[in-house]
């Protein structure tokens, strides 16, 4: 009997210390095995910054226009990317921040171009303006006038044309369903500032549509060549004036914009866009909304028709 309580007693003493040892242990493995994973998280952000910018560099110097090339990763929860005085860099959820040089001077990154957790593949594209774009999100790297070549001078990040000319853009990504979208300049916006988010024409403002996503003065169609790396636009709807032009994908992927200044041609007289209401007129858009189309009912828009 006795012999029975003294085993009975060893064994709760053992179980006691069992279980003190896995009190203090599983503190401590949780935090060592924590401490490895983030540790190797890091060290793959770390690498995968430095893949991609030494892809660039291989492109630039090995590619020419319309060549790509494809950087397999694995990516630790990126909120966010970003390309800045010729660096790329990315910032996790946590707030760590990863960067690298971009060895290619000419670069632009998709704003969802490195974003997510796990195994991704990284498209990078040689476009017009020896530029590398990084992802596969549209992007405009230049504009030009109407069928101009696309290695001319001409062709820079903004450019002239004259009312009812059509121009064209250079980038990469565009496809058939890309609706590039104008948005007239009104005071000192400019820079995208006058692109606004919509889910219907409801939400723009009189005159203005909803193409995928963003609200447009003008929607011009288009025609995409050359694998989605030139767009022609053919608009006879631009007035004088200053506009932002951007380029937005089905998915809501939007580009950045680039500039077009709509100048009258020396030779032209008066003219529908001149913001001079002729007396063959019922609205001619100037430089600011005013109240002089259909008869002061609503204000006259870029995009408002003019009657000549």
């Amino acid at each position: 009997m006795c012999m029975n309580n003294k085993r009975g007693q060893i064994s709760t003493e053992y179980i006691i210390v069992v279980g003190l040892i896995l009190l203090l242990a599983i503190p401590f493995f949780y935090s060592f095995f924590r401490y490895l994973l983030g540790g190797y998280n890091n060290q793959m952000n770390a690498d995968m910054v430095v893949r991609v910018g030494q892809a660039t560099e291989t492109l630039a110097n090995l590619g020419g226009v319309g060549s790509k090339f494809s950087v397999p990763v694995r990516i630790a929860k990126v909120a966010q990317n970003d390309i800045s005085d010729n660096r790329l860099s990315i910032q996790t959820t946590n707030g760590q921040t990863y960067s690298a040089a971009s060895t290619s001077s000419n670069t632009v990154i998709g704003s969802e171009a490195l974003v997510g957790d796990g195994f991704m593949t990284v498209p990078l594209i040689y476009t017009y303006l020896d530029t590398i774009v990084i992802g596969s999100q549209p992007q405009v790297v230049g504009i030009c006038p109407e069928n101009e070549n696309p290695y001319s001078p001409k062709c820079q990040i903004d450019t002239t044309v004259h009312p009812s000319e059509g121009f064209r853009i250079l980038g990469a990504n565009f496809n058939s369903n890309s609706e590039v979208i104008l948005s007239k300049i009104q005071g000192g916006n400019g820079g995208c500032q006058t692109m606004i988010a919509c889910q219907t024409d409801q939400d723009c403002d009189v005159g203005n549509t909803c193409a995928n996503g963003i609200c447009a003065e003008i929607n011009p169609s288009i025609t995409v060549s050359q694998e989605g790396l030139v767009v022609d636009v053919g608009t006879a709807q631009t007035g004088v004036g200053n506009y932002d032009i951007s380029i937005v994908n089905p998915d809501g992927d939007r580009s950045t914009c680039v500039s077009l200044e709509v100048t009258p041609s020396d030779a032209q007289g008066s003219y529908c866009g001149d913001s001079v209401v002729d007396e063959d007129e019922e609205c001619d858009p100037p430089e600011d909304p005013s109240e002089q189309c259909s008869g002061g009912k609503k204000e006259c828009k870029s995009n408002c028709q003019c009657k000549n």
